[in-house]
């Protein structure tokens, strides 16, 4: 496990999600593997912290206020078009998966998040194919 940590040691993860609880798990399970984290709340606050700081990746919730994650894609996409976005969702339908993959996610993954899912997909992302 100590090995896991320091392969990823110094990886940002960016965090969209305007619910604390789910933030935080999704925080622990990237610290407990050597990521480090940072917090958007919605969608507009993760243009700005996009614009201000360098991330490996975003786990972004599609349903938020101000700027949801359909949206902010969109906009990340169009003003970094090599960023590496996984979409959150509690919504299981097919159609939601499209409209997240048409906004520009490259890959989504359905709440309640499985832990060695999220891992599976984030290790996937990183590794250059």
């Amino acid at each position: 496990m100590e090995e896991i940590k320091n392969i990823n040691a110094g990886i940002r993860i960016l965090i969209v999600e305007d619910e604390f609880i789910n933030y935080s798990f999704l925080a622990k399970i990237l610290k407990k593997e050597g990521f480090e984290s940072d917090w958007a709340k919605n969608g507009k606050e993760s243009l700005e912290l996009v614009k201000n700081n360098t991330y490996a990746l975003l786990l972004m919730d599609l349903k938020m206020p101000l700027l949801n994650g359909y949206e902010a894609t969109k906009q990340l996409k169009a003003d970094y078009p090599g960023i590496k976005i996984i979409a959150q969702t509690a919504y299981s339908h097919h159609e939601e998966r499209m409209k997240a993959l048409e906004a520009g996610c490259d890959d989504v993954v359905i709440k309640p998040i499985d832990r060695e899912q999220i891992l599976k997909l984030i290790t996937n992302m990183l590794i250059p194919k």
